[in-house]
């Protein structure tokens, strides 16, 4: 039982990053639509400007020990 939670569990993570992915995708071009085709100069931008409010979607679940890991 334990493999098969822990395969549920990565691929429950792996979900995760990608909608998040596509969210962030989604307010960069959300914001580049508004400002000239210009890209935000950092994430925080597109929180301060309203596209983005939840601020879980910068978290970015462990997959493996690599260290390093996250946007």
């Amino acid at each position: 039982a334990v493999p098969a939670y822990t395969s549920v569990q990565l691929q429950a993570n792996q979900m995760k990053v990608v909608s998040n992915a596509k969210q962030l995708v989604l307010a960069t071009k959300m914001y580049a639509s508004d400002h000239n085709s210009q890209l935000p100069p950092d994430l925080e931008t597109l929180f301060t400007e309203g596209l983005l409010d939840d601020r879980r979607l910068l978290d970015f679940p462990r997959m493996t020990q690599t260290e390093g890991q996250g946007w």
